[in-house]
């Protein structure tokens, strides 16, 4: 299809194509969401566009900027009986199997009410850039003819409707430029450049004036709700009777907190939002969402649950447990009315990690009272039996075990209705698309509840996977009209847009920090160093050697030469500079055959290449990417003859379909003749040598605070924190030379060996070492036994490192807390501290504790990538 609307050259073809989104994903409806996660078949038939194929294959919801604007008139309004408000969010659809208009742009409220359609004039020219994946769109109804912007609700003027329509482009900058010659070609378009606040009244994004008096006012309000002292004033709930634990103060506050948004309440004033819908008008009884501006006569769904976001180490365990014990009908001051219940079939489901679910168990056993216990159930296991789960108050399963029947699509947790869900360490549904995502969205229950501390992690994007599987109303389900309410408005930044996300946040979440006064947990002092390191001259060769490649290929990165081959590798150079900062043995060869692999896009499964394709395998594995099939973690990993990554029961479904690539369309016949599995890496377990140089000088730093802290209190354990196994396994050598006895925890262990490791390190006196996977051991685990932390490396986001250092400081802890960073000075390891508290002032802009940076974008990824090799 050319850019002026000429024949499309789409077409039928048996493929699972993985290059673009997916909208069916983001719909909350448990229908549309399997159907977005379908089973790969030989019956799999999705609409392949040839020349989209060739773009980056990005998630463009996450990579665009406003190109334009410009005002339409909505047509054919009279045949529809959708309404909505002025500055009211709207979504445009495309029809491309309109019977009447093949480039058909229908115009729906958010609930989903046709509204009308854009006029075929407009759309015969912006149609094909959509469907080309040129340019996305977004709307707002902007106003009428006849009342020039005075009116509120659009009803009898229905045919003088306006639609302002935002369109966006990619900042990717190897396909912008191209982007923008086309988009340029689109009528009556106003660049984003050009407009000003007096001649936009109304940005796409920005909500419009209604009828109440002060929605930027109620958003401030609402926003004001997350100060220490309002948090300090909640109310209290009663100690529950079944709970043999005594609450905390801000406990019970949390336990009234919980009880009050299982049991959600309309709003009865235009002061008062709920869930951000406020009444608009009190005589007419008219709601609006005050964030998508979406007004209704009828009252609005509310969600019943939401997200306690305490700091790691407050109790959101215990304060979960007390809220299933707690009667509702004995706290009529928090529950004014019950929550109905009809068709309710289960009782409490628990998804957790799979390294946390036997603290769930241990956890109901040691604080529920004996007398009235609870009956729990943990489902399981490849041989896990069948009962009937309805007969059981809580049943505790894995994101692994609901993904699994999800895609069975018979599955025995899809069948029941369940009194609530929990979802603990809920960041783990963060992408939106991931089949573990679109599993726990799925399942039916009345209410909803997200334990995490911390619900934004890389960027805000995270919180809508919560908002999602919390079903709130009024369009904020829906990723598109997120996206530009929320997450393009806090790149915007203009007045309110602050307000709106913080609003949000007050109405999922309640979050308490352990700086708090009024959390009084009485914690021993925690102090935080940073250990220096200086590199050896050897060490510091090998780092300057990565150093000067990654440079000289950021160059021609920002010339765009050739744009994402170059990125790819500049990102895995980074990778290994970071390992060689820990120790030079983690990366060996392997930049070598990296580089050997550039330029080619299928290889031959020599051994040389098999080598490299491992080493980039590895890779993967390390950065704990996703698999792009069902982008979740990775499982059984294999890489492809071109160099893609995927699970091996995804990528071997697809070969057996179409015998493709889902990402390249490169030809893979057969599994064993064009997957390639992990290398086994050389054990290092033997006698250690005593070389500095072999021993690394992060490695002696190690041992130096060890050493110390045994001379000074052998009584002292340690958890030493790596985001890489095979350093883990690089130290064990050293430690067993020292005379430390130590335990370790990673990924690759079974439930009962990560149990017999912690139970080491809380029960055996001479086990004074736990050696720990950051991605494993940084949630859901108790580790108060030790009382010393060494994070041997910096993880980009923060917020997992905080997690990690929060498994030892947190409620139960006695002694005094020491955290040590190792860092090599004059390395990328100091630029990645940087990284880190840009992403903390994201999260604090959503928790309103300060104002965010400016936005984001590709031009933003060069110029930290310029820092990082500084």
């Amino acid at each position: 299809m050319d850019s002026l609307g000429g024949p499309s050259n789409k077409r039928k073809i048996e493929v699972i194509d993985i290059t673009d989104a997916d909208d069916d994903a983001y719909n909350p409806s448990p229908a549309r969401l399997r159907k977005a996660a379908a089973t790969i078949t030989s019956e799999s038939q999705v609409e392949y566009n040839n020349e989209a194929e060739q773009s980056s294959g990005q998630e463009v919801d996450d990579e665009m900027e406003q190109f334009g604007v410009t005002d339409i008139e909505i047509v054919a309004t009279r045949y529809y009986n959708g309404i909505a408000t002025l500055g009211e969010q709207v979504i445009l659809k495309r029809e491309p199997n309109n019977a009447f208009d093949r480039n058909a742009i229908q115009v729906e409220n958010v609930s989903g009410a046709t509204i009308g359609y854009i006029p075929s004039w407009f759309a015969v020219q912006l149609a094909p850039l959509i469907d080309r994946n040129i340019v996305q769109v977004e709307g707002i109804i902007s106003m009428t003819k006849h009342d020039d912007m005075r009116v509120s609700i659009i009803s009898s003027t229905k045919d003088d409707m306006r639609v302002r329509i935002g369109v966006l482009i990619t900042t990717d900058p190897t396909r912008r430029e191209a982007c923008i010659r086309e988009a340029e070609l689109i009528p009556n378009i106003c660049p984003s450049s050009t407009r000003t606040r007096d001649t936009i009244h109304y940005p796409v994004g920005q909500a419009g004036p209604s009828n109440q008096t002060s929605v930027g006012d109620e958003f401030q309000a609402a926003a004001q709700a997350m100060s220490e002292q309002t948090l300090s004033e909640l109310p209290s709930a009663s100690q529950p009777r079944r709970l043999e634990t005594f609450l905390l103060p801000y406990q019970r506050q949390g336990l009234a907190w919980l009880l009050k948004k299982e049991h959600p309440v309309l709003p009865t004033s235009p002061e008062e939002v709920v869930q951000m819908w406020s009444v608009l008008d009190q005589s007419k009884k008219l709601y609006q969402n005050v964030a998508t501006m979406f007004t209704t006569e009828e009252p609005p769904f509310l969600a019943s649950g939401g997200v306690l976001a305490d700091d790691m180490g407050l109790g959101k365990t215990l304060q979960m447990i007390s809220l299933i014990v707690t009667d509702p009908a004995e706290e009529p001051k928090l529950v004014p009315a019950p929550l109905k219940m009809d068709g309710c079939t289960g009782g409490t489901l628990i998804i957790a990690p799979l390294s946390v679910m036997s603290n769930w168990a241990n956890q109901i056993a040691q604080h529920v009272s004996r007398r009235t216990p609870l009956k729990v159930y943990v489902y399981h296991g490849q041989g896990r039996s069948r009962p009937s789960l309805k007969d059981y108050d809580i049943v505790i399963t894995s994101y692994g075990t609901i993904t699994s029947e999800f895609n069975a699509r018979n599955g025995t947790l899809n069948s029941i209705v369940w009194r609530r869900i929990i979802l603990d360490e809920a960041h783990y549904i963060r992408n939106p698309k991931a089949k573990s995502s679109l599993a726990v969205s799925a399942l039916d229950a009345k209410s909803r509840w997200c334990l995490t501390g911390t619900p934004i992690i890389n960027n805000l994007k995270d919180l809508y996977s919560l908002v999602r599987f919390l079903r709130y109303s009024g369009g904020l389900s829906d990723l598109s009209i997120y996206n530009s309410v929320i997450t393009r408005a806090m790149k915007r930044d203009l007045a309110g847009d602050k307000e709106r996300l913080q609003a949000l946040v007050t109405a999922l979440c309640l979050r308490r920090t352990k700086a708090m006064a009024f959390v009084d947990l009485r914690l021993p002092r925690l102090t935080r160093h940073v250990y220096a390191v200086n590199f050896s001259s050897e060490e510091k060769a090998k780092y300057e050697l990565l150093s000067k490649e990654a440079s000289g290929l950021l160059r021609r990165y920002s010339l765009d030469e050739p744009g994402q081959e170059v990125y790819r590798f500049i990102l895995e150079l980074l990778l290994r500079m970071r390992q060689v900062c820990n120790h030079w043995m983690l990366c060996s060869e392997r930049i070598q055959s990296l580089m050997h692999l550039s330029g080619k896009n299928v290889v031959d499964l020599t051994p040389e290449n098999r080598a490299a394709l491992q080493d980039m395998l590895q890779i993967a594995i390390d950065s704990q990417e996703d698999c792009a099939v069902c982008l979740d973690a990775l499982h059984e990993p294999r890489i492809t003859i071109c160099k893609h990554v995927f699970g091996l029961e995804c990528i071997s479904k697809v070969i057996e379909v179409q015998q493709k690539c889902p990402l390249c369309r490169a030809v893979l016949l057969t599994p064993e003749s064009s997957l390639v599995e992990p290398a086994v890496e050389d054990e290092v377990r033997g006698a250690p040598v005593e070389e500095k140089e072999q021993i690394g000088s992060k490695l002696e730093a190690l041992l130096t605070i060890l050493n110390n802290t045994r001379n000074a209190d052998p009584t002292v354990k340690t958890v030493v924190f790596s985001q890489w196994t095979s350093y883990l396994t690089l130290l064990e050598p050293q430690l067993r030379a020292h005379n430390f006895r130590f335990a370790r925890i990673d990924g690759s262990m079974r439930p009962r060996s990560r149990d017999d490791a912690i139970d080491a390190l809380n029960n055996d006196p001479k086990c004074t070492v736990l050696l720990a996977s950051l991605a494993v051991a940084s949630v859901g685990l108790n580790l108060t036994a030790a009382s010393q932390v060494v994070l041997c490396d910096s993880w980009w986001a923060p917020a997992i490192e905080d997690q990690a250092v929060d498994r030892v400081y947190r409620l139960g802890q006695k002694r005094e807390c020491v955290v040590w960073r190792l860092i090599v000075e004059g390395t990328i390891e100091e630029r990645v501290l940087d990284i880190q508290e840009r992403k903390r002032n994201l999260v604090k802009t959503a928790f309103a504790e300060r104002k965010r940076d400016a936005r984001e974008t590709r031009e933003t990824r060069i110029a930290e990538l310029k820092m990082l090799l500084a």
